[in-house]
């Protein structure tokens, strides 16, 4: 029973880390604390997220192998999108 609760206090916390992430202005030069706090959150929680799409998405197929097209939105909201997120954006950027 405690460390459920420790688990929903946690999930509750990284929420408001990223929400106030999403409301800030977006700058021309990212600082210091916005590069650690991508480095040290929010990266591992987009390589989480990507992980845990690649298994919904894998998951999903027999739903969305009958449509290219829905295969094809699948891959790319569960996967790409995601994956892009974590390794393709510079350090800093959100």
């Amino acid at each position: 029973m405690r460390s459920s609760k420790k688990n929903i206090i946690v999930l509750l916390l990284l929420a408001i880390i990223m929400a106030t992430f999403a409301v800030q202005p977006v700058s021309a030069e990212p600082t210091a604390a916005g590069m650690t706090a991508d480095l040290v959150l929010i990266r591992p929680l987009s390589i989480a997220t990507t992980a845990v799409g690649c298994v919904v998405y894998v998951l999903a197929l027999p739903f969305t192998v009958w449509s290219k097209d829905r295969i094809n939105a699948a891959g790319k909201n569960l996967v790409v999108a995601p994956g892009e997120y974590a390794f393709v954006r510079p350090l800093g950027e959100f």
